[in-house]
């Protein structure tokens, strides 16, 4: 535009609006003037219908605030998980604790009886031991009578050998 064709004008603004603008216009590398008439010839370049944009707009709002339900029914929803997580958890933790206690108590019971079942086998390997050596010595004294016997044997056939002997001896006489 010529300095011929500019018309000044005087502009009421809000405060907050004019530094939008002043941000928008040092972001975009712009005076704050630039900044206004760039903004006003964009709105006229716009094929937009002013009710289509109001009935778009309505129907985004519409779809963030489905958009911001949804994510607090998710939220609800994780936050619910995370607590069932944790009560499972605790309770695995207890049914851990309970049967780790179960365990060691029928691991101990075990160890008893194993325990006693080994002092049992102790005792009857005791037993069996003396039994074995009362037999031995049982055997060896059978064997020792055995051979008294033996031998007392061959001292009575001596004899009645002798005795026949003395017999036949008589009788030829």
């Amino acid at each position: 535009m010529t300095k011929e064709e500019e018309i000044r004008i005087t502009l009421r603004l809000a405060a907050s609006l004019r530094d939008k603008l002043s941000r928008a216009a040092d972001g975009n590398e712009r005076s704050m003037n630039g900044e206004i008439v760039a903004r006003l010839e964009n709105s006229f370049e716009s094929n937009v219908d002013p009710k289509a944009l109001t009935d778009a707009f309505a129907i985004a709002e519409d779809m963030r605030s489905r958009v911001e339900q949804q994510w607090n029914y998710l939220q609800e929803v994780e936050r619910k998980l995370l607590e069932e997580r944790k009560q499972i958890s605790e309770q695995l933790r207890a049914k851990r604790a309970e049967l780790a206690h179960h365990i060691w108590e029928r691991r101990a019971r075990v160890r008893e009886e194993l325990e006693r079942k080994e002092e049992r086998v102790r005792e009857m390997r005791e037993r069996y031991i003396a039994r074995s050596e009362a037999l031995q010595e049982r055997e060896k004294e059978l064997n020792d009578a055995i051979a008294r016997f033996n031998a007392r044997e061959k001292e009575l056939g001596e004899v009645v050998r002798s005795l026949t002997k003395g017999a036949d001896m008589l009788v030829k006489r």
